[in-house]
């Protein structure tokens, strides 16, 4: 299953025309943190620094698997660090809260190989506890987990008029394949954090089963469109493998300048580069 992340703005809007008529799921950001303008109501994002970034290596096992790195209070209190001077959007007459202020009653989900520890619903659960528990029950940094949703739907520094009636219910682009549509049984913040923590964990227990895998030669596409030209990669972990197979795009070398083209998709640079500049090892 393909996931969908970052890309341009004309991949956006025509991934924008196919949420909107089946009623669910939405489009990340087109352009990386650094190219864009912040208003007035919005706190103001970070520049983007892609150096030294590594196509076959920009993030280890290591990092990937240690959910210890961060407790709830920790996670809320980043949210809230990051949020600061956030105010409430909406949008399609709906109002979409702040991540921080961001809460719902949660549901239930068994325990498995993958997330032996399964999902306790709650009421009113935050943002910050479902980060939590997800991260801990299939053994995923949450911190992956929190760059994830700032480079699908910019939910960490999102504000006002930056927020839209999908931002929530796709928020991780889990189960939103490229040129298709998201499937509805997986919309809603609590489902996306989760299945998006429990297919990472599926990556670490079944890396057989996917097509990146850590130290086999393979020829990944820079983008979607067909116009779009390939590089060969060889993943040296596994934990860049399972990027690419969340999102089997490569930067391309404009991306990687600040200076993309319709064949620049940002998504794994910016796990780098948001990695670096928020949790540096």
């Amino acid at each position: 299953m393909t996931k969908r992340f970052t890309r341009t703005r004309a991949l956006v809007t025509a991934c924008l025309a196919v949420a909107s008529a089946m009623g669910i799921g939405g489009c990340g950001q087109a352009e990386p943190e650094a190219a864009q303008t912040p208003t007035s109501e919005a706190p103001r994002g970070i520049p983007l620094d892609y150096t030294g970034f590594d196509p076959e290596n920009f993030i280890s096992d290591q990092v990937l698997d240690d959910s210890k790195t961060m407790t709830d209070a920790q996670i809320a209190a980043f949210i809230a660090e990051k949020g600061e001077g956030c105010h409430a959007g909406r949008a399609n007459d709906q109002d979409i809260p702040c991540l921080k202020d961001f809460s719902v009653v949660t549901e239930s989900y068994a325990g498995d190989e993958y997330c032996p520890w399964g999902y306790q619903g709650g009421e009113e659960e935050s943002a910050a506890q479902i980060i939590g528990q997800a991260a801990r029950s299939c053994g995923v940094n949450p911190q992956v987990l929190l760059v994830t949703l700032q480079k699908e739907q910019g939910l960490i520094y999102a504000s006002g008029g930056d927020f839209q009636w999908f931002s929530y219910p796709s928020a991780m682009g889990y189960a939103c394949p490229d040129n298709s549509t998201c499937d509805p049984d997986y919309a809603g913040f609590q489902r996306q954090v989760y299945y998006a923590a429990r297919q990472f964990a599926i990556y670490r227990i079944k890396p057989e089963r996917y097509r990146f895998q850590a130290g086999r030669r393979v020829e990944a596409r820079y983008a979607p469109a067909q116009e779009c030209t390939t590089t060969e990669i060889t993943p040296a972990n596994r934990a860049t493998a399972s990027m690419y197979n969340y999102t089997p795009y490569v930067p391309n070398r404009g991306a990687l300048k600040g200076r993309g083209d319709d064949c620049s998709v940002y998504g794994n640079a910016n796990v780098y580069a948001y990695m670096r500049a928020w949790f540096p090892q």
